[in-house]
């Protein structure tokens, strides 16, 4: 039945529009999440069994389901085959957004993902409604993003659209809440905001949360494995229509009614920041929305961390409280509460300088990427190399920021570009290490490793020395690229091994709790010793840090603790364990340690920089990065130039530390955008690699240069 091309008269008048162009036709459609299943039958599968049952009986005639990711519980291709065999005795076609469980732990990263399934993107209309499923997981993270690459498919889908067509769009981690799951979700909002798009389902809370935001109702799926519940799509003639189904307790309750074609305002808001009008400690900016009226409350948020009530101060201007903001790129975001879960929100990003000597200072040229870089930059003379997520590694003149050159490797790159003599060594999801050369990108030569590359190579004279998918670690013939020894071990490396005792040994760890030191030359095994309490908090991510002169090897594991081992035997020398008073605490685990006069620095995910002893484990330096708001420090591991110490954080800052004064001395906000990676310092400049499809440039200040 064709849709109406007026709605209700009603309706009209309250601002929902008509539906001239597409032709939707009513059906019904499921929404599940999280079934997190796992290679054998066990509770999980067989829920989703159960649900799938209850589908059957009770919606008949539902064209199909979509589900909302985290299908695996650690993205083993086994867990995948295992679901398909599921899902291929239900009869229905089932859709699989890509979750973090099913990337975040799997030995092939998204490799898994896609020889099941196909493309992380994919879009498909069906009676006139377009599906997109969109890919916002990250390699390695539990954290999302809206990658360039992404969003430039989104933007062009959204074009395609007939006036009035509605789109209904699937993700994993949830948005606009707060949370922080995702960095750029306002983005993803305002992108959407001009056209029809009434629904957006997610995943990961294992509930049936929902709010509606510009408009655009989300959806938490809830979880086959939490809540033992899904949802219930009925697309009609002039509304969409949700049952949530608890198919354990046998109960089907209507929860929510919103037209099919969402309310659109007559004029976009206007949301501008008065650059010339903003103190030191305020942000000063004019809003304009039709929909905001006199009494409500206008809320503001800046780099999710600064929030509050804006101050009004007359003829549509509004300003801040009192915020102690960095220099840098700021996101800010305007809203209003129209309901109970409902509000109007818009974002607008603006830049903050100084002119304050001891200030750093952002340089506006940027070098631009296709997509989010995990990858940390290299600079050799006057190039920059870097990895990126559309699996490109890409060359820049570091003098004029243009591209030189870019050399396709096909699948992500996360490890870092590692530079010897005239060529580049870098391995990537495309299960290769390879060999490129750095005057053109030509590829030298390329050697299949049997798995996905998640991390740095380590560079010899003689040899290139990396972890793979396949659990082995491979040292190739620096020049050839033929395999010399491969040791195998019991999960993947992720991390760069490490030479010691004067290059003659190497140090690797992974993800089954092992911390393992071999020769470098044949890969005989030295020692092996277990890293944690479990293989769940293996010394997995993190690289190790070796102090030959001491005998020393630092290593942090995922339960936050920091460890001394022997060089020689391994045994464990001392052991750091959080405090829980007067406050708990919670200590490294991604941050890779770096040696300095006896003292090995890292990044914490309670956001500070801790120093330790190494030869007694002692806490020497625990600086706070930022006070406002905990920074957490992720897989960006510090670089020391002197007596200063940079890392990047999860809110996308960049801090400089003074270890003599063990303060910060300054910090750069790059916002939105995660930023995992390590910065590259030349000549009084750092170059940074952001998740924001972009390498940044900060000048630092003068007395810095020397």
């Amino acid at each position: 039945m064709k849709i109406k091309t007026l709605l209700l008269a009603a309706l009209i008048a309250s601002g929902f529009g008509t539906i001239n162009a597409a032709d939707v036709k009513p059906f019904q459609f499921i929404q599940i999440s999280d079934p997190h299943i796992t290679a054998a039958d066990t509770t999980q599968s067989l829920l989703l069994q159960q649900a799938f049952d209850d589908m059957n009986k009770n919606y008949p005639d539902a064209a199909f389901v979509i589900n909302c990711g985290d299908t695996t519980e650690m993205g083993y291709k086994e867990e995948y085959a295992h679901f398909k065999e599921i899902i291929g005795k239900f009869g229905k076609p089932v859709y699989s957004t890509i979750g973090n469980h099913d990337v975040r732990w799997s030995e092939n990263g998204k490799e898994n993902y896609r020889d099941a399934f196909g493309d992380t993107y994919r879009t498909f209309d069906y009676n006139g409604v377009r599906f997109v499923s969109m890919d916002v997981s990250m390699l390695l993270e539990h954290y999302g993003h809206f990658d360039g690459e992404k969003m430039n498919r989104l933007k062009k889908d959204l074009e395609s659209l007939k006036e009035n067509q509605p789109m209904i769009i699937s993700f994993h981690q949830p948005i606009l809440a707060g949370g922080g799951f995702v960095d750029n979700d306002f983005v993803f909002a305002e992108a959407i905001r001009p056209y029809n798009v009434p629904l957006v389902m997610e995943g990961h809370g294992h509930t049936l949360e929902m709010k509606t935001v510009n408009d655009t109702t989300y959806a938490m799926g809830g979880s086959t494995f939490g809540v033992s519940a899904y949802r219930v799509w009925t697309i009609g003639d002039e509304y969409i229509t949700g049952t949530v189904r608890k198919f354990r307790d046998n109960t089907s309750e209507v929860t929510t009614t919103f037209p099919l074609v969402k309310k659109q305002s007559a004029q976009k808001p206007v949301l501008k920041v008065e650059t010339d009008q903003c103190t030191s400690q305020t942000t000063v900016f004019t809003y304009k929305s039709e929909g905001f009226k006199d009494g409500m409350k206008l809320l503001y948020s800046i780099d999710n961390a600064y929030n509050g009530e804006a101050i009004a101060k007359g003829n549509d201007l509004w300003q801040t409280k009192e915020h102690s903001l960095p220099v840098g790129i700021h996101q800010l975001v305007i809203s209003y509460e129209t309901g109970k879960k409902q509000k109007q929100a818009s974002m607008v990003s603006f830049t903050t300088t100084s002119k304050d000597k001891a200030s750093p200072v952002l340089l506006t040229k940027v070098m631009q990427l296709g997509s989010g870089a995990q990858s940390s930059p290299t600079i050799n003379g006057d190039d920059l190399y870097v990895g990126c997520n559309d699996g490109k590694l890409y060359c820049f003149d570091i003098k004029s920021d243009k591209e030189k050159w870019t050399t396709d490797l096909k699948r992500e790159i996360v490890g870092k570009p590692i530079v010897f003599n005239k060529n580049i060594y870098v391995g990537s999801m495309s299960k290769d290490y390879y060999c490129i050369s750095t005057k053109d990108g030509s590829i030298v030569w390329k050697t299949p490793v049997g798995g996905a590359v998640l991390g740095t190579l380590l560079v010899t004279d003689e040899l290139v020395v990396g972890g793979s998918g396949d659990g082995g670690v491979h040292a190739l013939d620096r020049v050839t690229g033929k395999e010399v020894w491969k040791y195998q071990t019991g999960k993947y490396v992720k991390m760069k091994p490490c030479l010691a005792d004067g290059g003659k040994s190497i140090l690797f760890a992974g993800w089954d709790n092992k911390i393992v030191k071999v020769e470098a030359a044949t890969g005989k095994e030295i020692w092996s010793v277990e890293a944690a309490a479990s293989v769940h908090v293996s010394c997995a991510t993190a690289d190790l840090a070796v102090s030959d002169t001491d005998g020393i090897v630092i290593a942090n594991t995922h339960d936050y603790k920091v460890s001394g081992l022997s060089l020689e035997d391994g045994k464990t020398l001392w052991k750091w364990t959080p405090p829980t008073k007067p406050e708990k605490r919670l200590g490294p685990s991604y941050s890779s340690p770096i040696i300095k006069d006896g003292i090995s620095y890292c990044g914490s995910i309670d956001g500070y920089i801790l120093g330790f002893n190494i030869k007694t484990g002692e806490l020497v330096t625990d600086i706070r990065l930022r006070e406002e708001k905990t920074d957490e420090i992720f897989d960006s591991a510090s670089i020391i130039v002197g007596n200063k110490l940079y890392v990047g954080s999860i809110g996308g800052n960049v801090y400089c530390v003074d270890l003599e004064k063990k303060s910060v001395d300054w910090s750069v906000s790059l916002a939105p955008g995660f930023i995992l990676t390590s910065p590259a310092f030349k000549n009084g400049k750092l170059y940074v690699s952001s998740v924001n499809n972009a390498v940044y440039t900060i000048q630092t200040p003068k007395a810095e240069n020397k």
